[in-house]
């Protein structure tokens, strides 16, 4: 049996995001991810289907002063203690500023109505619901990871078995991730994922990653994804290819 990990750590990424049409009842802005980036469809054969793809709702916190992620992630335990709901503290743009909130996942209208009126009797305020037109953010998570190792550095969430990590022998900044994921899907058949970057704290070592999601990936497809990644920044850097 393989041993599960609990890991704690940051993944970062860009979303299209605008109001939520979901019905839910609470007077709070609830953002919704209209598309991940660089794409994740769940047919190669029709690329304009993401029915599958897993919806993400973010709560932007209104406060004078940004309250700490600690304070957020302590909400977001207790939260997933009471309530059996996960969430976790996130850092994202609205409205031409940074602002701190709360992100969820998969969630019925109704738990995101008890998630927010347990969040403000916890003495939390949300941004009053209003119309937003769809914008890109950059979107920072701070979580808890459940994993296992299923190959050399490859693992997978134990919570959320369609989400994967690839290690790699470094960080990455985000615009040249960015390019060269937009340049790999472009030249490689298989493009039925998406991707993000991201970290967590282990001892001795600090790890950065490739986070993956994408539906029944094998280890060896994984491996694929991650070595040509790795072949595609070497190039670039001794200028063998232009992304």
């Amino acid at each position: 049996m393989q041993k599960t990990d609990s890991r704690f750590g940051t993944i970062f990424k860009r979303e299209a995001l605008l109001t939520s049409g979901a019905d839910y009842i609470v007077d709070a802005l609830i953002l919704g991810a209209k598309d991940p980036f660089p794409g994740y469809y769940c047919s190669e054969n029709n690329p304009q289907d993401c029915s599958c793809k897993e919806m993400s709702y973010y709560l932007p916190v209104y406060t004078s002063t940004l309250p700490s992620e600690d304070y957020l992630c302590r909400f977001c335990l207790e939260a997933k203690a009471k309530l059996h709901i996960s969430s976790c503290p996130a850092r994202f743009s609205l409205g031409g500023k940074n602002v701190k909130g709360i992100r969820i996942k998969n969630v019925k209208p109704e738990e995101i109505d008890l998630l927010v009126r347990f969040f403000e009797k916890s003495g939390l305020m949300f941004y009053s619901k209003k119309n937003t037109r769809t914008f890109f953010s950059h979107i920072y998570l701070k979580s808890f990871f459940n994993v296992k190792m299923i190959s050399d550095d490859i693992y997978q969430n134990t919570d959320s078995k369609d989400l994967y990590y690839l290690s790699i022998p470094e960080p990455i900044e985000w615009n040249l991730f960015e390019r060269l994921f937009t340049y790999q899907k472009s030249k490689s058949k298989f493009k039925n994922y998406d991707a993000a970057l991201g970290y967590w704290y282990t001892q001795p070592i600090f790890t950065d990653f490739i986070r993956i999601y994408g539906k029944n990936l094998a280890s060896d497809k994984l491996l694929e994804i991650r070595e040509e990644f790795l072949q595609n920044l070497e190039a670039y850097r001794e200028s063998k290819i232009t992304i």
